[in-house]
């Protein structure tokens, strides 16, 4: 994907703040799955493999009152950005009887997320702020159990107990996060 805009928020015949906006973004995701049923249709499974991967970079020169400052107020935020993930998935419904079922499954993944940010100045690139970068790699196990009881054909009742997570997030507690300047 590639975007190319530019706004003039303040909206005058005067240069007080024009920005620029270039981003290039990639991204793919694959998954493999996996199915079937065993013993004699009691239990059926599905189990697979998941890959996500992205790529963006981001520049968005702002010029800032050009006729005032003679171009020396400028300004270009550069972002590079990487995010991957690695699962492993699975399922099972094991049909304990007629009317009872059992669901056990979880996902086992790996993310990693790592973003730097450079601010150099435009159209002057010696005036420039180190870049500065944050990664965070995290794994996890996301566990599913479900019991369900089928009463009549149109009553049925379970309980179910799962584990979620949400891409690019991670514990508040995890202290993985690592910065350089």
């Amino acid at each position: 994907m590639y975007i190319d805009s530019q706004f003039d928020p303040d909206g005058s015949p005067l240069t007080v703040l024009d920005v620029f906006n270039t981003i290039h973004q990639h991204q793919v995701s694959q998954e493999f799955q996996a199915s079937g049923t065993s013993f004699a249709q009691k239990v059926h499974w599905v189990g697979g493999l998941y890959y996500f991967r992205e790529a963006a970079h981001e520049e968005q020169p702002v010029n800032i009152a050009l006729e005032l400052f003679h171009g020396d107020a400028n300004f270009n935020p550069i972002m590079d950005v990487l995010n991957r993930n690695y699962a492993v998935f699975g399922q099972a419904d094991v049909n304990l009887t007629d009317r009872l079922k059992l669901t056990l499954g979880g996902r086992v993944g790996d993310d990693a997320a790592e973003a730097g940010l450079m601010h150099v100045g435009y159209p002057n690139p010696t005036l420039q702020q180190p870049l500065v970068t944050r990664s965070a790699s995290w794994g996890s196990f996301l566990p599913r159990l479900e019991l369900e009881y089928q009463f009549a054909p149109a009553v049925m009742a379970y309980a179910s107990a799962a584990e979620g997570s949400k891409s690019g997030a991670r514990s508040k507690s995890d202290n993985r996060l690592r910065s350089s300047r």
